[in-house]
């Protein structure tokens, strides 16, 4: 009888080990399969994005480059040339070049923000939303609960994108007339939270081309220590929280901005 016990006792610790290893199998397929379909993610949008600035450049500066040099060929090659003519087409060539270098100072803008490397994050964020309201004249309120926290570059620029890639979803997806941006504290964590109240969408949904961009978002977020919660329903908007662990973060006043 003992004997037997032993036996069932050894059966099921290896019944056990199996059920655990399967477990394990299928959380590393499951993991494989999470990041392929990131990777893949992060490849098309880096292939729009260099699309997209390709085109920039070929339509804006290519269209305005040839102007400038037909106009150079026209002024070189005409005969009876007056003082009159050639500040006429100076003047036509140097608003050219003024728009040249707006183009210039877009791409580059989109590309990284100066303002980001100079004056840090807060200031930044101000900016990309002021941004925002002028393009899609969506109703945008920003509240900034004023805090003494300093970011490395790194996450500088992930908070950034995190929230260049939330409005830009608001812009395509949500139909919203009324979006609101927070930046406060709670107990020590940083948080930037946007709500909108957009047509929604069934968070709990998965493997769908567009969970795939708030995937990008979230792995952006655990890359720094952050984390990302994402709340929705359809029609009943969309609330996203990023929070990171800030132990330097003092609290002060708050400062609203609507628009």
């Amino acid at each position: 009888m003992e004997r037997t016990a032993e036996l069932e006792k050894s059966n099921e610790q290896l019944r056990n080990e199996i059920t655990q290893r399967k477990n394990a199998e299928r959380i590393l397929l499951d993991s494989q399969k999470h990041l392929r379909q990131l990777t893949h993610r992060m490849d098309v949008i880096t292939e729009e994005e260099r699309t997209r600035i390709a085109r920039e450049i070929h339509d804006e500066l290519g269209h305005l480059l040839t102007a400038l040099k037909y106009d150079m060929d026209v002024l070189i090659n005409q005969s009876d040339l007056t003082l009159e003519s050639v500040e006429g087409e100076l003047g036509i060539m140097i608003g050219m070049i003024d728009s040249l270098i707006d183009s210039v100072r877009q791409i580059a803008t989109d590309l990284r923000p100066g303002i980001l490397d100079h004056l840090g994050l807060f200031p930044s964020i101000e900016w990309q939303i002021s941004q925002f309201r002028m393009r899609t004249k969506i109703c945008c309120s920003f509240t900034l609960s004023e805090m003494e926290v300093t970011f490395d570059k790194n996450e500088t620029t992930i908070i950034y994108r995190i929230l260049q890639e939330i409005l830009t979803n608001i812009t395509r997806h949500s139909q919203a007339n009324h979006v609101k941006v927070v930046l406060t504290k709670k107990e020590k964590d940083f948080i930037l939270q946007v709500t909108d109240n957009g047509v929604g969408f069934d968070s709990s949904g998965s493997g769908k081309t567009s969970s795939l961009g708030l995937m990008g978002m979230q792995e952006r977020a655990l890359s720094i220590g952050g984390e990302l919660q994402i709340e929705s329903a359809p029609g009943k908007g969309t609330r996203i929280t990023f929070s990171l662990p800030k132990v330097d973060v003092e609290y002060t006043v708050n400062e609203e901005i609507n628009t």
